[in-house]
C-alpha cells in the first residue's frame, strides 16, 4: 500500500474514530437523562399511590 493512502486512511479512521466518541457520549447522557426521567416518573406513580392508600384509609 502507498504510504499516503495509509496515512489518508489513518486520517480517516481517527476522525471515524473521534466521531464515534461523541456518539457514544451523547448516547450515555441521553440514557441518563432518561432513565433520571424513568425515576422521576416512578416516583411520582408511588406518591400518588401513597396519598390515594391515605385517602381510602380515612374514608374507613
Amino acid at each position: 500500500m502507498d504510504k499516503n493512502l495509509l496515512i489518508t486512511q489513518i486520517k480517516k479512521a481517527q476522525q471515524d474514530v473521534a466521531s464515534a466518541a461523541l456518539w457514544m457520549q451523547d448516547a450515555v447522557a441521553n440514557f441518563h437523562y432518561k432513565r433520571g426521567y424513568l425515576a422521576a416518573l416512578q416516583a411520582s406513580l408511588q406518591i400518588k399511590e401513597n396519598n390515594l392508600e391515605k385517602h381510602v384509609e380515612s374514608q374507613n
